[in-house]
């Protein structure tokens, strides 16, 4: 008593007194024609599912909804917007305003329809559900489950997907790193050949081939340089592209799902497309400078070989220009330079010579004596 009820478990729409629910005789039929036609309602009002028939409303009593709709209705009504006086529609029954002169001008069937709807807002309350709305939550909190795990599903994929790229990356950097200290060794090697005590050993025509060996391996590491460049970028396109897909069916999950409008789905994997990105960014900025730094250090290691060989090409010189003096000098004090054969031979056969000529004169000086002695003529 004093309250309005609708239905059983609908709530109170406006708390009225017992003298202002009863009408004067007369009024009910015109009130509620009235109010059927200016709400277009045909004699009902629709609280979401259920439908309450003005005329068979199990009411304490039948005249309290009416008199608090005309209450409703002679209150201002609150719009969010401003409006002016052309927007503003024109009630269909003015005598049911009091002393409220109706607009000179002729209301259209738009700004009728427009005012009815905006009218509705004011009058209409919306009825609670006799469950109290369980069902809706329970639906609620179900697609709010099996959205956080497709995303929990999604980030475990995601996680499988970086831990796969990482391991094959290191497994990458380990084989390069592999190969480059094996050539290392094999330019250590050729400059061996280069050793001091190997130096006189070699002919120029094998100095350049050692000099030729060790400047054709800097572009053979150039090309593993750039081989392993675009495998890092294989492994990051591979990347975005497995987190394209995997994004695309979490997308499609979603939406599926339907827990989130659109827009608050699409802004959510914007940040998760985001986190993405920006660790595609940050990996290929640390991959193009660790290729740089490759390829200053490649740039150094070159420099470096070539001043080398041309150290030992230096060395390899003065050790030969050394060991010919050398030589020279062994050979200028040998007994081959010194007393050859064909000189001893020479002064054999001098001396053999002279001890010929020796003899000879001997002889000769003793026949001259012998005959000065014997008083020859010839001696005279």
């Amino acid at each position: 008593p004093g309250t309005t009820r609708v239905r059983e478990g609908t709530r109170s729409l406006v708390p009225l007194s017992r003298r202002q629910a009863t009408p004067p005789e007369g009024t009910l039929a015109s009130m509620q024609d009235g109010l059927q036609g200016s709400l277009g309602l045909n004699g009902t009002l629709e609280f979401g599912s259920v439908q309450a028939p003005l005329s068979k409303q199990s009411l304490a009593n039948v005249f309290s909804a009416e008199t608090g709709l005309l209450q409703s209705l002679r209150r201002d009504r609150v719009s969010g917007r401003a409006e002016s006086t052309r927007d503003m529609a024109l009630p269909t029954r003015p005598e049911l305003l009091n002393g409220v002169k109706p607009s000179a001008r002729q209301a259209s069937e738009r700004d009728m329809a427009v005012g009815e709807v905006q009218s509705l807002a004011t009058i209409l309350q919306l009825a609670m559900s006799s469950t109290g709305g369980v069902g809706v939550e329970e639906m609620k909190l179900a697609r709010k489950e099996r959205q956080e795990q497709a995303c929990e599903a999604y980030n475990k994929r995601k996680g499988y997907l970086n831990v796969e790229v990482e391991l094959r990356t290191g497994q990458a950097a380990r084989s390069f790193k592999q190969l480059l200290s094996l050539n290392d060794s094999e330019i250590e090697s050729f400059f061996e050949e280069l050793n001091d005590e190997f130096l006189t050993r070699l002919e120029m025509a094998d100095v350049s081939q050692i000099g030729q060996s060790v400047g054709s391996q800097g572009p053979r590491r150039a090309t593993w340089i750039a081989e392993f460049e675009s495998e890092l970028d294989e492994m990051e396109a591979e990347r975005r592209q497995s987190a394209h897909i995997e994004l695309c069916q979490l997308m499609d999950a979603c939406v599926e799902i339907a827990h989130m409008l659109p827009n608050e789905l699409e802004r959510e994997l914007e940040k998760m497309t985001s986190e993405v990105n920006m660790l595609i960014i940050s990996n290929k900025e640390v991959h193009a400078e660790l290729v740089a730094r490759l390829r200053i250090g490649e740039v150094k290691r070159q420099r470096k070989h070539r001043l080398k060989f041309v150290q030992r090409l230096a060395a390899w010189r003065a050790a030969c220009h050394a060991h010919a003096l050398e030589l020279f000098k062994e050979t200028m004090v040998s007994a081959a330079i010194v007393s050859p054969d064909e000189r001893r031979e020479a002064l054999a056969e001098l001396r053999k010579a002279q001890g010929n000529f020796a003899e000879q004169r001997v002889v000769l000086l003793k026949s001259l004596t012998e005959m000065a002695e014997s008083g020859s003529p010839l001696t005279a």
